[in-house]
């Protein structure tokens, strides 16, 4: 019997799950948004049952696992009230605004034994997963290079309305928390690191640019760059939105380019392998495709098949340790040795 699912939070990033489940083979069985508007329409669109309440969604025996779409800030409570009804959770990203409301829930997953998987999407790229192959053939690794940039015009910093214990953060967390999630999940967690920031003095708190140097298990550094700067026709199409991943190594050079995240159904990743052996450039393009789709689908299987998925809930946390710690160590612009333990 195909899943069912239910959908919390019925703004774009509900629709795009919604999406997702079905071109999985899944069913949509409700979907729950507060004030009922937006979710009694994606009801209309799907063919579901729609509630304003999520409590009402997760009582419901006829819903195997859930998608939470809804503001950082409440995915705490509505993901362990989630687990606590039984339910399977595909929980979007910032999982909680930081570790010590992500503690819980790793702890409530590690008793329940549930499904949890944490919505990084780029991993699930097609792209991504042939990067991750290719990575062997330029190892040992010497060197790489890891940077976001989001098109965000100097006028819209007045009407951004971020706090740090609600978004968790500002360039670093909501933007360069993705392609950090990529290089983790490849190259493993950083184990020191140092980083400058310049901080919007009207947002307290909130990252306008991170820089940060790793250093990684086996020694590699990575330079890190995460920044929301006024650019309008940088990155592969030429429009602002820069996010890429170059990795060095004795056998040549790979590099990742994405696109802007909610147009990957019109623009398309591209993969270069730069080879030391044949002295060659090999291009890799796959069509244009939704991320969320492909996140959607990994939950999916991975649910079905009753394995971990990836990334897990203690993969979030991790990068919800990282990233705290690297607000700590650009206010204090001193190394830091990361710890990962849980609070």
């Amino acid at each position: 019997m195909a899943l069912r699912a239910g959908i919390i939070g019925s703004g774009s990033t509900g629709r795009l799950h919604a999406q997702g489940y079905l071109r999985a083979g899944a069913t949509i069985t409700c979907c729950a948004g507060h004030g009922g508007a937006r979710a009694r329409e994606l009801a209309t669109t799907y063919g579901c049952d729609w509630t304003d309440d999520y409590h009402r969604l997760l009582e419901r025996p006829d819903i195997d696992v859930v998608s939470i779409c809804t503001p950082t800030w409440t995915h705490q409570e509505i993901a362990l009230a989630a687990l606590a009804a039984g339910k399977r959770v595909l929980c979007e990203k910032p999982i909680t605004p930081g570790p010590a409301s992500c503690a819980p829930l790793v702890r409530r997953v590690q008793e329940t034994g549930l499904t949890f998987q944490a919505g990084y999407m780029k991993w699930h790229h097609p792209l991504t997963q042939r990067f991750a192959e290719l990575l062997r053939q330029i190892e040992p690794l010497q060197a790489a290079r890891v940077r976001t940039y989001y098109p965000v015009p100097l006028d819209r910093w007045e009407r951004l309305k971020l706090e740090r214990n609600r978004q968790g953060g500002g360039a670093l967390m909501l933007s360069g928390s993705h392609i950090l999630a990529v290089q983790c999940l490849l190259l493993g967690y950083p184990v020191q690191g140092m980083a400058m920031m310049n901080w919007q003095s009207t947002l307290p708190g909130i990252d306008r640019y991170t820089a940060a140097l790793f250093r990684q298990p086996d020694g590699v550094i990575v330079t890190f760059e995460a920044g929301w700067l006024p650019l309008t026709n940088v990155g592969i199409d030429h429009n602002g939105w820069e996010e890429t991943i170059e990795l060095n190594g004795a056998g040549g050079r790979l590099e990742i380019h994405y696109p802007w995240w909610n147009r990957t159904e019109t623009s398309a990743a591209r993969l270069l392998f730069h080879s030391n052996v044949d002295g060659q450039t090999h291009e890799f393009h796959a069509a244009p495709t939704s991320q969320f789709d492909a996140e959607v689908a990994a939950f999916v299987r991975a649910v079905e098949e009753r394995r971990a998925p990836s990334p897990s809930i203690d993969d979030a946390y991790r990068l919800h340790a990282l990233i705290d710690q690297l607000y700590a160590a650009g206010e204090r612009e001193q190394l830091v040795t990361f710890d990962y333990s849980l609070v």
